[in-house]
């Protein structure tokens, strides 16, 4: 192509990111936002047998391409007649996607397997009843690291019957291997507890790994999140003494020191710079439990994080007060195009019944955001503006 002509094709994408960038440095509440489902991207995981279902769902770019998946509690089984049919309940799982875009055949899925062959647990718990769930991740030189959350069951009804207990990072020395050939080293997180937590969120830097966690506090109203910053070596992640904390002003060897960089963080969230513009924006539920999706943006990763705009309102609780949505979060390996957020949430149900009769629950559900470059709005759009209709 000439060089003239690859100019000028490129003037409109220069001029987005401009507009892009312009609206985070503004705190972005003038922005406005068009959201969509994306009900190709749903068909790639509803699926007939095998893995039926699951919620977590964080995605890692691996260095051949492909996409790693994670999930949390997971369903095996088949759909038959519109039901599900679940033969085993796994604590975690793993998905290989093939290709830039998710698509039944470029899926394909991966358990652990207990003592008779029968589907099990991918990162197997302690014993002890305690279990597993993936976090985020990168890979680097050193491996593909990831983080996990230790769980151990408590008392409660069936959907919130866990307490977090911990945290690890997974080193695997081989993931360009079948996953059921990986070697898994884990190392306990030395200042993993139950209130403080790191990895749901990680970018890699080319001199470093950002490593976004939360704090737990209780506060006059209950329990209060904040999110904390990290970060560490990039090709050193098990190397916690050189890990570096932000503390509000620069970099502290002292996870004591860390400041909050905002108050009131769902437990699951992305962090990621912005496609096609200088800036960084973090997706989430309102709420650990909430059928609002929320942005923030700040023009760097410390902050200053701008106001939450809420963008979506998830159907699926409207429609029945038994289902619950949450895990929101951004993917940026499935963007395409400058201002486009691929979001997930996940909408679950109090009644473990619903899950057999309604597969269309306990699974990713895909949203395209689209930020609209154009001249600045008074307000952000309401969750009613940004709902779309129900649909399965």
């Amino acid at each position: 192509m000439p060089e003239g002509s690859r100019s000028k094709r490129a003037e409109p994408r220069r001029a987005l990111a401009l507009c892009l960038a312009a609206l985070v440095l503004a705190c972005a509440p003038a922005a406005r936002f068009t959201v969509a489902p994306l009900p190709e991207f749903d068909a790639a995981f509803s699926r007939r047998s095998g893995w039926v279902g699951g919620d977590g769902a964080h995605t890692v770019p691996l260095a051949d391409g492909s996409l790693l998946w994670t999930f949390g509690d997971s369903l095996v089984g088949e759909v038959r007649e519109g039901r599900r049919e679940i033969a085993f309940f796994v604590h975690n799982a793993i998905a290989l996607q093939r290709g830039k875009t998710p698509a039944a055949g470029a899926l394909s899925f991966h358990f652990g397997r207990g003592p008779a062959g029968e589907p099990a647990a991918f990162f197997a718990g302690q014993g002890g009843g305690g279990w597993r769930w993936p976090f985020h991740g990168r890979q680097g030189r050193g491996g593909l690291f990831l983080f996990l959350l230790e769980v151990e069951p408590a008392a409660g009804p069936a959907a919130f019957a866990f307490s977090p207990a911990g945290g690890l990072l997974a080193v695997i020395a081989n993931p360009a291997d079948p996953p059921g050939d990986w070697r898994v080293d884990l190392h306990e997180i030395p200042w993993g507890a139950p209130e403080r937590r790191f990895g749901q969120a990680v970018v890699a830097e080319e001199d470093g790994t950002l490593v976004f966690g939360t704090l737990e506090e209780n506060g006059p109203a209950g329990p209060v999140r904040h999110l904390l910053l990290a970060r560490a070596p990039a090709e050193a992640l098990a190397d916690f003494a050189s890990w570096r904390f932000h503390d509000g002003r620069g970099w502290s060897a002292a996870v004591e020191e860390a400041r909050p960089l905002l108050s009131g963080i769902a437990p699951e969230f992305s962090v990621s710079r912005l496609p096609g513009a200088d800036g960084w924006v973090l997706v989430a539920s309102e709420e650990a439990l909430s059928p609002r999706i929320l942005l923030r943006f700040a023009p760097r990763p410390e902050g200053p994080w701008g106001e939450a705009i809420a963008v979506y309102s998830c159907p699926e609780a409207a429609a029945d007060a038994r289902v619950f949505c949450y895990a929101a979060k951004a993917h940026p390996a499935l963007s395409s195009r400058p201002g486009e957020l691929i979001v997930t949430y996940v909408a679950n149900a109090t009644d473990p019944g619903l899950l057999a009769s309604r597969p269309e629950l306990y699974r990713p559900r895909f949203l395209r955001v689209t930020l609209d470059p154009g001249p600045a709005r008074s307000a952000g759009p309401s969750p009613e503006t940004a709902r779309s209709p129900p649909g399965p």
